[in-house]
C-alpha cells in the first residue's frame, strides 16, 4: 500500500479505551491514515470508520442535542456527550457516564457520522 506524508494537520483520534485524543496525522492512503498521538503513541485506523479520526476544529455552530466530544475536568482524553442545553455560561453536555460539565463551543467539537440526534433527555 503506498503511504504519502500528510501535512501535520490536528486531528482528534479514538483510541482502544473508546476515548478520544488530540493528535497529527503522520501518513495517509487512500484507505488507512496514521495518527500520532500528543503522547507519542502511533496507531492507524481505516479511513471507513470515520467517527476515529477527525479535525480537531472548534465547531461553527453547535445544535442541542448533537454528539460532541469534549475535555473531562483538566484530562487530556476527550470523552462522548450530547448537548443537553445552552446556558449564559455555555453548552451544557451529558457525558455517556451520566456526568455532566459546562463547555464553550471553542471546547467541543462534533461527533462525525452520528445518523440521528441523541434521543436523551434535554435542558436538565
Amino acid at each position: 500500500m503506498l503511504y504519502f506524508a500528510a501535512n501535520g494537520r490536528a486531528v482528534i483520534a479514538r483510541w482502544t479505551n473508546n476515548k478520544y485524543y488530540s493528535g497529527n496525522i503522520l501518513y495517509e492512503s487512500n484507505h488507512q491514515t496514521t495518527v500520532i498521538l500528543t503522547d507519542g503513541d502511533k496507531r492507524t485506523y481505516s479511513k471507513g470508520d470515520v467517527s476515529a479520526v477527525f479535525s480537531d476544529q472548534a465547531p461553527n455552530d453547535v445544535q442541542l442535542a448533537q454528539h460532541v466530544v469534549a475535555k473531562w475536568k483538566w484530562s487530556e482524553k476527550y470523552h462522548i456527550g450530547f448537548v443537553t442545553a445552552e446556558t449564559s455560561d455555555g453548552y451544557v453536555v451529558t457525558f455517556d457516564d451520566g456526568d455532566i460539565g459546562t463547555y464553550f463551543s471553542s471546547q467541543l467539537r462534533i461527533l462525525p457520522n452520528q445518523d440521528s440526534p441523541h434521543k436523551g433527555k434535554l435542558g436538565r
